[in-house]
């Protein structure tokens, strides 16, 4: 249970969800830090609703890492018209599953895809 406490500063508050300030001298790898940001939200600068409505998800993200890693959110955060708005970039035709794996995947070279409909709702990013 978090509780707030008047005598703790913003930045204890700030951290209380990440883990300890140093957390990145625990993960040896980039892919293990950047499956922390990930995980955890930290410095996330972009976010997505995913999914139909009766199965709608808010995930959060990169700009950077995922243009780096994508010619689609490139274009999407980067290119002539980039996204500059704060609110969520909308993706309904893909399930939360497959775009979390797709995210997954991006931040940590790791992929865990349950069915091929996963596959194919992420195939075009």
């Amino acid at each position: 249970m978090a509780e707030s406490n008047s005598s703790n500063s913003s930045n204890s508050n700030s951290n209380s969800n990440r883990g300890p300030i140093d957390w990145q001298t625990g993960l040896r790898h980039i892919n293990q830090r950047a499956g922390h940001v990930l995980q955890t939200s930290q410095w996330s600068d972009c976010s997505f609703t995913v999914g139909t409505e009766n199965n709608q998800k808010t995930l959060h993200g990169h700009r950077l890492i995922l243009a780096m890693s994508s010619p689609v959110f490139e274009a999407m955060f980067f290119g002539g018209m980039p996204e500059k708005n704060d609110k969520p970039v909308e993706i309904l035709d893909v399930q939360p599953e497959a775009f979390t794996a797709l995210l997954q995947y991006i931040y940590t070279d790791e992929i865990n895809l349950r069915s091929f409909d996963q596959v194919c709702e992420i195939y075009y990013y």
